[in-house]
């Protein structure tokens, strides 16, 4: 019995390990697509007069925080449920390639070139990723963690001075 405890410590080990380096990945685009769409913002408040530097100040204010690490690390397990563990890992790699390939485009640019598909888990429709991230609560902890930091202020200050 000691052996086999022993045996299925050892082999679920490598598991745990991928899923906490997946977990890092995930804030890591997380945090890249955050970065991205501030840089969009601000992108869209120069072009309608005003001064963007306050945004991309603020995005160095952005934490990840321990409420946005739960809410990731559900998403993350209710996505391989759902739609397989690699697909998680693909999902990542589309993610990376939408930041990569949306660099210096505008919001509106932004939402007129990207496809959403890429941004979700293969096998899985735009609203069942939606509600996943919703039941566990990363929207709220994503806007939480914006207010927190001051970031929202940053941004709805740079608006109103450029309209």
């Amino acid at each position: 019995m000691r052996n086999l405890l022993i045996t299925s410590a050892l082999c679920l080990a490598p598991m745990a390990a991928t899923a906490d380096d997946q977990l890092d990945r995930f804030a890591s685009v997380m945090v890249d697509m955050n970065v991205l769409m501030g840089e969009m913002m601000a992108l869209e408040i120069e072009q309608g007069g005003g001064d963007g530097t306050p945004v991309r100040d603020a995005l160095a204010l952005l934490e990840w925080t321990p409420a946005l690490q739960t809410a990731a690390a559900c998403v993350q397990d209710k996505f391989a449920d759902v739609a397989g563990p690699d697909t998680f890992s693909t999902m990542l790699d589309d993610i990376e390639t939408v930041i990569a390939d949306s660099q210096g485009m505008t919001m509106t640019e932004f939402a007129d070139s990207v496809d959403p598909v890429a941004l979700f888990p293969q096998g899985m429709t735009e609203d069942e990723s939606l509600a996943i991230n919703e039941e566990c609560g990363l929207p709220d902890a994503q806007l939480a963690a914006m207010s927190e930091t001051g970031f929202t202020a940053a941004v709805m200050a740079a608006m109103s001075e450029s309209q």
